[in-house]
Protein backbone atom coordinates (compact mmCIF):
# COMPACT_ATOMS: atom_id res chain seq x y z
CA UNK A 1 0.00 0.00 0.00
CA UNK A 2 1.55 3.70 -0.77
CA UNK A 3 1.44 6.16 1.53
CA UNK A 4 0.92 10.03 1.41
CA UNK A 5 2.90 12.99 3.04
CA UNK A 6 1.71 16.38 3.69
CA UNK A 7 5.00 18.68 2.59
CA UNK A 8 5.10 22.26 3.36
CA UNK A 9 5.76 24.46 0.64
CA UNK A 10 5.36 28.68 0.10
CA UNK A 11 1.89 28.19 -0.94
CA UNK A 12 0.98 26.04 1.86
CA UNK A 13 0.88 22.04 2.64
CA UNK A 14 0.41 19.22 -0.52
CA UNK A 15 0.46 15.93 -0.72
CA UNK A 16 3.06 13.54 -2.31
CA UNK A 17 1.63 9.95 -2.73
CA UNK A 18 5.28 7.64 -2.88
CA UNK A 19 3.77 4.17 -4.82
CA UNK A 20 6.49 2.10 -2.62
CA UNK A 21 5.11 -0.02 -0.10
CA UNK A 22 6.03 1.56 3.11
CA UNK A 23 8.35 -1.05 4.12
CA UNK A 24 9.93 0.03 1.18
CA UNK A 25 10.40 3.65 2.38
CA UNK A 26 13.97 5.18 3.51
CA UNK A 27 16.26 2.45 2.57
CA UNK A 28 19.89 2.96 2.58
CA UNK A 29 22.83 1.45 1.83
CA UNK A 30 26.47 3.08 2.60
CA UNK A 31 28.91 -0.20 2.25
CA UNK A 32 32.09 -0.21 3.85
CA UNK A 33 34.29 -1.41 1.75
CA UNK A 34 33.21 0.55 -1.54
CA UNK A 35 33.54 3.79 0.64
CA UNK A 36 36.85 2.80 1.75
CA UNK A 37 37.94 2.06 -1.89
CA UNK A 38 37.26 5.24 -3.01
CA UNK A 39 38.61 6.89 -0.15
CA UNK A 40 41.96 5.17 -1.38
CA UNK A 41 41.68 6.58 -4.74
CA UNK A 42 41.37 10.19 -3.35
CA UNK A 43 44.20 9.40 -1.49
CA UNK A 44 46.08 8.40 -4.61
CA UNK A 45 44.81 11.10 -6.72
CA UNK A 46 45.87 13.79 -3.44
CA UNK A 47 48.97 12.32 -2.83
CA UNK A 48 50.02 9.80 -5.41
CA UNK A 49 49.24 6.26 -6.55
CA UNK A 50 52.86 5.01 -5.47
CA UNK A 51 52.09 6.20 -1.57
CA UNK A 52 48.40 4.58 -1.82
CA UNK A 53 47.96 0.64 -2.20
CA UNK A 54 43.59 0.02 -2.55
CA UNK A 55 43.54 -3.79 -1.17
CA UNK A 56 39.43 -2.90 -0.51
CA UNK A 57 37.67 -4.76 -3.65
CA UNK A 58 39.60 -8.21 -4.95
CA UNK A 59 39.63 -7.33 -8.53
CA UNK A 60 42.37 -8.86 -11.19
CA UNK A 61 44.46 -5.99 -12.00
CA UNK A 62 47.32 -5.74 -14.67
CA UNK A 63 51.30 -4.29 -14.22
CA UNK A 64 49.59 -1.10 -14.72
CA UNK A 65 47.32 -1.68 -12.15
CA UNK A 66 44.00 -0.95 -14.08
CA UNK A 67 41.00 -3.51 -13.82
CA UNK A 68 42.26 -6.44 -16.31
CA UNK A 69 40.56 -9.70 -17.68
CA UNK A 70 42.44 -12.89 -18.39
CA UNK A 71 43.70 -13.25 -21.98
CA UNK A 72 41.91 -16.84 -22.05
CA UNK A 73 39.05 -15.47 -21.00
CA UNK A 74 38.68 -12.55 -23.04
CA UNK A 75 39.50 -14.65 -26.30
CA UNK A 76 37.20 -17.72 -25.62
CA UNK A 77 34.39 -14.82 -24.86
CA UNK A 78 35.43 -13.13 -28.23
CA UNK A 79 35.02 -16.20 -29.99
CA UNK A 80 31.79 -16.99 -29.16
CA UNK A 81 28.65 -16.56 -31.51
CA UNK A 82 26.24 -14.09 -30.31
CA UNK A 83 23.77 -16.48 -30.01
CA UNK A 84 25.27 -17.59 -27.13
CA UNK A 85 25.77 -14.71 -25.08
CA UNK A 86 22.06 -13.66 -25.93
CA UNK A 87 19.91 -16.76 -25.40
CA UNK A 88 18.45 -17.94 -22.37
CA UNK A 89 20.69 -20.31 -19.76
CA UNK A 90 18.95 -22.96 -17.97
CA UNK A 91 18.14 -22.30 -14.40
CA UNK A 92 20.53 -24.06 -12.76
CA UNK A 93 23.44 -23.11 -14.85
CA UNK A 94 24.86 -25.11 -18.12
CA UNK A 95 25.54 -28.92 -17.27
CA UNK A 96 28.66 -28.79 -19.01
CA UNK A 97 29.78 -26.13 -17.03
CA UNK A 98 28.52 -26.87 -14.11
CA UNK A 99 30.56 -29.92 -13.89
CA UNK A 100 33.92 -28.47 -15.23
CA UNK A 101 33.38 -26.26 -11.79
CA UNK A 102 33.34 -29.31 -9.99
CA UNK A 103 36.37 -31.07 -11.15
CA UNK A 104 38.03 -27.75 -11.05
CA UNK A 105 37.76 -27.24 -7.87
CA UNK A 106 38.70 -30.53 -6.01
CA UNK A 107 40.77 -31.86 -8.24
CA UNK A 108 41.97 -35.15 -7.31
CA UNK A 109 40.53 -34.60 -3.36
CA UNK A 110 36.99 -35.35 -4.82
CA UNK A 111 34.88 -36.18 -1.14
CA UNK A 112 33.01 -39.18 -1.70
CA UNK A 113 29.08 -37.58 -0.99
CA UNK A 114 26.84 -35.45 -2.80
CA UNK A 115 28.41 -32.49 -4.73
CA UNK A 116 26.80 -30.71 -7.18
CA UNK A 117 26.79 -26.46 -8.53
CA UNK A 118 24.15 -24.22 -9.16
CA UNK A 119 24.87 -21.02 -11.65
CA UNK A 120 23.91 -17.72 -9.23
CA UNK A 121 23.96 -14.19 -10.02
CA UNK A 122 27.61 -13.37 -8.91
CA UNK A 123 28.53 -13.55 -5.18
CA UNK A 124 26.29 -11.53 -3.59
CA UNK A 125 23.84 -14.43 -5.29
CA UNK A 126 25.59 -17.26 -3.94
CA UNK A 127 26.06 -15.70 -0.35
CA UNK A 128 22.03 -15.58 -0.72
CA UNK A 129 21.32 -19.00 -2.01
CA UNK A 130 23.69 -20.01 0.75
CA UNK A 131 21.56 -17.90 3.64
CA UNK A 132 17.97 -18.69 2.00
CA UNK A 133 19.09 -22.58 1.66
CA UNK A 134 20.98 -23.85 4.82
CA UNK A 135 19.25 -21.37 7.72
CA UNK A 136 15.43 -21.05 8.50
CA UNK A 137 13.32 -17.83 9.64
CA UNK A 138 14.89 -16.40 12.88
CA UNK A 139 18.22 -18.53 12.83
CA UNK A 140 21.22 -16.34 13.51
CA UNK A 141 23.65 -16.13 10.66
CA UNK A 142 27.31 -16.23 11.66
CA UNK A 143 30.13 -13.68 9.60
CA UNK A 144 33.10 -11.86 10.34
CA UNK A 145 33.11 -8.06 11.25
CA UNK A 146 34.32 -7.10 8.49
CA UNK A 147 31.79 -7.77 5.70
CA UNK A 148 30.15 -6.59 3.10
CA UNK A 149 27.16 -4.29 4.43
CA UNK A 150 25.09 -6.56 1.54
CA UNK A 151 24.63 -9.50 3.94
CA UNK A 152 23.07 -7.49 6.47
CA UNK A 153 20.63 -6.66 3.68
CA UNK A 154 20.46 -10.33 2.72
CA UNK A 155 19.77 -11.39 6.26
CA UNK A 156 16.81 -9.31 6.77
CA UNK A 157 15.24 -9.19 3.52
CA UNK A 158 14.07 -12.74 4.63
CA UNK A 159 14.22 -12.80 8.26
CA UNK A 160 17.79 -13.66 9.15
CA UNK A 161 19.55 -12.45 12.42
CA UNK A 162 23.26 -11.41 11.50
CA UNK A 163 25.72 -12.07 13.74
CA UNK A 164 29.48 -11.07 13.65
CA UNK A 165 32.86 -12.06 15.33
CA UNK A 166 35.79 -10.60 15.70
CA UNK A 167 37.54 -11.47 13.02
CA UNK A 168 41.52 -11.36 14.26
CA UNK A 169 42.47 -11.92 17.43
CA UNK A 170 45.52 -9.46 19.51
CA UNK A 171 48.02 -11.17 17.28
CA UNK A 172 46.64 -10.72 13.90
CA UNK A 173 45.72 -13.99 13.22
CA UNK A 174 42.50 -15.18 12.46
CA UNK A 175 40.14 -15.00 15.66
CA UNK A 176 39.30 -19.05 16.42
CA UNK A 177 38.33 -18.89 19.49
CA UNK A 178 35.94 -16.15 18.50
CA UNK A 179 34.41 -17.97 14.99
CA UNK A 180 33.74 -21.67 17.38
CA UNK A 181 32.25 -19.62 20.59
CA UNK A 182 29.20 -17.64 19.42
CA UNK A 183 28.39 -16.79 22.68
CA UNK A 184 26.87 -13.55 22.23
CA UNK A 185 23.64 -14.67 19.61
CA UNK A 186 20.07 -14.84 20.99
CA UNK A 187 17.95 -17.10 22.61
CA UNK A 188 17.41 -20.12 20.20
CA UNK A 189 14.60 -20.78 17.83
CA UNK A 190 11.97 -22.94 19.79
CA UNK A 191 11.35 -24.93 16.67
CA UNK A 192 15.17 -25.57 16.35
CA UNK A 193 16.28 -26.04 19.79
CA UNK A 194 17.14 -29.96 18.63
CA UNK A 195 18.47 -29.65 15.47
CA UNK A 196 21.92 -27.97 16.82
CA UNK A 197 23.62 -28.07 20.21
CA UNK A 198 23.18 -23.99 20.61
CA UNK A 199 20.04 -24.81 18.76
CA UNK A 200 20.70 -21.52 16.60
CA UNK A 201 22.06 -23.35 13.25
CA UNK A 202 24.09 -20.61 12.50
CA UNK A 203 25.34 -20.19 8.76
CA UNK A 204 29.19 -19.88 8.69
CA UNK A 205 28.82 -18.22 4.87
CA UNK A 206 32.38 -17.10 4.56
CA UNK A 207 33.77 -19.92 6.15
CA UNK A 208 32.18 -22.64 3.50
CA UNK A 209 30.19 -24.20 7.08
CA UNK A 210 27.06 -24.95 6.76
CA UNK A 211 26.01 -26.92 10.13
CA UNK A 212 23.19 -28.37 8.35
CA UNK A 213 24.44 -30.40 5.72
CA UNK A 214 28.17 -30.48 6.92
CA UNK A 215 29.49 -33.15 9.77
CA UNK A 216 31.58 -30.50 12.32
CA UNK A 217 35.26 -30.61 11.58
Amino acid sequence: MSTKHELLCREGFFTMTIMAAASREGKTLRDVVFAAGAAAREAAAQYGADKVVNATVGCYAGDDEKLACLPVVEQLYRSLPMSDFITYAPPLGLEGYRQAVIDETFEGCRPDGYVDAVATSGGTGAIHIAIANYSEVGDAVLTTDWRWNIYDCLCQEIGRDLHTFSMMDDQGHFNTAAFSAPSGFAAPHPQHAGQQPDGLCPVRCRMGRCPRSLPPP
